[in-house]
């Protein structure tokens, strides 16, 4: 069978194939993040408060928002859905992570810098396929959503001028 012929298939022909069809619009992108968060970042070495951490004073709190601000307010140049975005956003995360985050810091240093390092991959993820003329408006959005967050951005510049450098002091949050 193809995916598309499930459309027209009765149960029990899914049934007898043993697979189950969701929808991503239904099923959203928090599963993947959550799976990703427990077992790729890192290699799941990560204290189960940096993983809670990670997963909802980061994803949760501002991808969620700024996905839906991407979605209400700016176009793209290739379409896209949610799932694409948060998978682009953990790729990046994933890449920055892997060659710079010692595992074994204190979390008072580790989360400020995991902090900037999802600061900077939100931005080119959601914020890195739409269009030229909207990216002030999601430049300035992101910096005021994220003004509470462990590493805000600098209030100079839009958002994407500035880049994440995780040797800098985590008390300044790595963002440049």
């Amino acid at each position: 069978f193809e995916v598309n012929d499930l459309a027209v298939a009765s149960p029990a022909t899914v049934s007898r194939c043993g697979m189950v069809y969701l929808d991503a619009d239904d099923l959203g992108w928090e599963p993947f993040v959550r799976t990703w968060v427990d077992s790729k970042l890192c290699g799941g070495l990560l204290t189960q408060d940096t993983k809670d951490f990670v997963y909802n004073e980061l994803f949760v709190k501002f991808l969620t928002p700024a996905l839906r601000f991407v979605r209400r307010n700016c176009g793209e140049g290739i379409p896209s859905v949610d799932i694409n975005l948060a998978a682009s956003c953990t790729s990046l995360v994933t890449a920055l992570v892997n060659r710079s985050i010692d595992t074994k810091r204190p979390e008072e240093e580790l989360h400020p810098t995991l902090a900037a390092i999802f600061s900077y991959a939100l931005c080119w993820s959601a914020g890195g396929n739409i269009a030229e003329s909207d990216r002030e408006a999601f430049s300035d959005f992101l910096r005021d959503l994220m003004s509470d967050s462990p590493a805000p951005f600098p209030p100079s510049g839009e958002v994407y001028d500035h880049v994440v450098d995780v040797r800098v002091d985590a008390s300044e949050g790595g963002l440049m």
